[in-house]
């Protein structure tokens, strides 16, 4: 295997996505049925230890250690996962927030248009008026016309 090859595959194990993949799987496996049955398993056999004759506080130390350690392991990745909900719940809302003045912007825009339609009809209305008052004059025009015939 070459050596920017294993440079690579190095990168990729501590790139930011890598470590955020593994700090978001173990809250999930602690979390987890198989995570309860192992230490189940783990306890038991610590009290067995017990039973078969090694000196009961060197396995509570030992205990003690793994648990506390575990503990402290767990709550780090729990903040860090949070942390990391966190900051897409930030993304999401800013996201909602550009929406929002979109929606806004195109609704101005669909104000103005209607505003623009109105006032189509209002030309429109004016000019049909202004064409039935022509045709209303042509015809008196014509009724005089025809009168002053008729005399």
């Amino acid at each position: 295997m070459k050596f920017k090859e294993i440079l690579s595959k190095i990168k990729f194990v501590f790139s930011d996505e890598s470590i955020e993949r593994f700090y978001l799987s173990i809250p999930e496996w602690f979390g987890s049925k198989l995570s309860v049955k192992i230490h189940t398993i783990i306890f038991i056999f610590s009290y067995c230890l017990i039973i078969f004759g090694v000196n009961p506080s060197q396995v509570f130390d030992v205990l003690t250690n793994i648990v506390s350690l575990e503990a402290i392991y767990l709550s780090l990745f729990i903040l860090m996962s949070g942390n990391l909900q966190l900051k897409k719940l930030h993304d999401v809302a800013d996201g909602v927030r550009d929406i929002q003045e979109d929606v806004d912007e195109i609704q101005e825009d669909i104000d103005e248009i209607q505003e623009d339609v109105k006032e189509i009809q209002d030309d429109e209305d004016d000019e049909i008026l202004c064409k039935i008052e022509s045709n209303l004059n042509d015809l008196i025009k014509e009724i005089n016309a025809l009168k002053n015939r008729k005399k």
